[in-house]
């Protein structure tokens, strides 16, 4: 199941809503993944779903309706397939959302419902969310440790073995996705058939031929699908580095200040 990228990025918004607001590291990393996913048309139509989110949440007959109107909202984007081969799969599309939804400190447990709902919905194995939330809460557990140790006065021959073991460590993480992401457009292409009939036993052998060749052009787009898995986990840390560096700085330069008030 290939969902269109519109649909996609629609199911993101819901998903910020989950919770009531949405706070400022899930509008940066929606941005992102936004932009990523489809660079040619995100910022053509993203006023637009975000007002088609609006009217929808608002549609309802009282507060409490809320989340009907929410789980109504995505599952009419669910039923929107791919025009072509150019959309998104279903299992990254959980990636996205979960990137989304722990991009901030709280995972909210409306965020989760509606995750958990879009994986009964479309079939997705049960087992398959678990391990990437699971991954995704390592990688944060990991980046979370490794900020620590670079804001630590520890020697650096003392730092290095445990920065070389949390790159080890995520870097497995995020090979577990990556397989998972891959495995789920390789399996599309073995539920393909011979047929038995001989009678289409010619149609049979174009069918497979066809199916060859469907193999090629999945294993091309999982490259540049799960490529882009690494840079969409990186930016939803990278933005706390940032402040922290960025704090840090404020800091010394405040102390430089007062030095020099001091000397004067």
């Amino acid at each position: 199941m290939m969902l269109n990228k519109r649909a996609a990025i629609k199911i993101f918004c819901y998903l910020m809503a989950a919770d009531g607001a949405a706070t400022v590291d899930e509008q940066e990393c929606f941005q992102a993944i936004g932009t990523e996913l489809d660079p040619d048309g995100f910022h053509e139509y993203q006023e637009q779903i975000v007002e088609e989110v609006e009217r929808q949440l608002h549609s309802g007959m009282e507060e409490e309706d809320a989340y009907e109107l929410l789980l109504e909202g995505i599952d009419r984007e669910l039923a929107e397939p791919a025009e072509d081969d150019a959309g998104i799969g279903v299992r990254l599309l959980v990636w996205d959302l979960l990137t989304i939804a722990l991009s901030n400190a709280d995972y909210a447990s409306a965020e989760r419902k509606l995750i958990k709902h879009i994986v009964r919905v479309t079939g997705t194995e049960h087992s398959v969310f678990f391990e990437m939330e699971h991954s995704m809460k390592t990688i944060a557990a990991i980046e979370k440790e490794m900020n620590w140790i670079e804001q630590s006065t520890r020697p650096y021959a003392q730092v290095r073995p445990i920065v070389d073991e949390l790159d080890k460590r995520r870097a497995a993480a995020m090979e577990g996705v990556r397989q998972l992401i891959e495995d789920e457009a390789y399996e599309s292409v073995e539920k393909i058939r011979m047929p038995k009939d001989s009678v289409m036993a010619k149609l049979g052998t174009n069918l497979a031929s066809t199916g060859t060749e469907l193999g090629g052009k999945v294993a091309g787009a999982t490259r540049s699908i799960v490529g882009t898995i690494n840079k969409r986990t990186h930016r939803l840390f990278s933005r706390t580095k940032d402040a922290k560096a960025e704090e840090q700085t404020e800091e010394k330069d405040a102390q430089n200040g007062e030095s020099e008030i001091a000397e004067e």
